[in-house]
């Protein structure tokens, strides 16, 4: 049986940092740990003690859009609120 090798580019919690590469979008070999803190990570050999298996991206991935895709429907409701209270109570 194959054993994984637990570094914080193959973790759950890691999210890449990526840099504009002159017509594009590059992964830039560094990111930051979203397990407990935003820390930056530099050593990507080693994982921290927070390490997790990534399991289906796909999922992971549909979750996090999913959740953005609610926080900024309930910011955009929030503005359109305020635009509405300053539209009526305005000069």
């Amino acid at each position: 049986m194959e054993t994984e090798l637990k570094t914080c580019e193959n973790c759950k919690f890691f999210e890449k940092h990526y840099r504009w590469n002159y017509d594009r979008f590059s992964y830039a070999y560094c990111g930051h740990c979203c397990a407990v803190t935003r820390r930056k990570k530099i050593n990507l050999n080693k994982a921290c003690e927070n390490w997790s298996e990534i399991g289906s991206k796909r999922e992971e991935r549909e979750y996090k859009i999913k959740t953005n895709l609610f926080l900024m429907a309930k910011r955009i409701e929030d503005i359109a609120m305020l635009l509405e209270i300053e539209k009526n109570h305005g000069d």
